[in-house]
């Protein structure tokens, strides 16, 4: 392993795994834009408008930059999957046996208060099983 790999590795296991809820926020944005349009576009209009929007980060001695969040260690959530099983978890994330991830408790509000509400009722999971 090179000095720098060595150097990015550490680097990247020094922080702490957290949630991130930059692209839920940005797909939500965009479903609440296109309401009443076919769903594949809805899904296309919002994957565009997220690599529009997504925050960009490039670390020292990257040489390939890029990543899902611009936290160095994130999960990213997908609320418009299964927002049920995200709200079961919030308060259990740093806390868990396994995958273990930091959460705000402002990043747990919002979630609660403007996330789960808005794909309670249109999610995925809803679309393909009734409930």
């Amino acid at each position: 392993m090179t000095n720098r790999i060595s150097r990015l590795k550490t680097a990247l296991f020094a922080n702490t795994r957290e949630i991130s809820l930059e692209r839920a926020l940005l797909y939500t944005a965009s479903h609440r834009q296109t309401e009443g349009e076919p769903v594949i576009l809805r899904r296309a209009k919002a994957t565009a408008y997220i690599l529009e929007h997504v925050e960009i980060s490039i670390r020292d001695e990257e040489l390939i930059a890029g990543n899902r969040t611009v936290k160095p260690r994130a999960g990213i959530m997908s609320p418009e999957m299964d927002p049920y099983w995200l709200l079961k978890e919030l308060d259990q994330f740093p806390t868990r046996p396994q995958d273990r991830f930091a959460i705000s408790e402002e990043d747990k509000r919002i979630y609660r208060e403007e996330l789960f509400p808005y794909w309670e009722k249109r999610s995925m999971k809803i679309s393909s099983t009734g409930r």
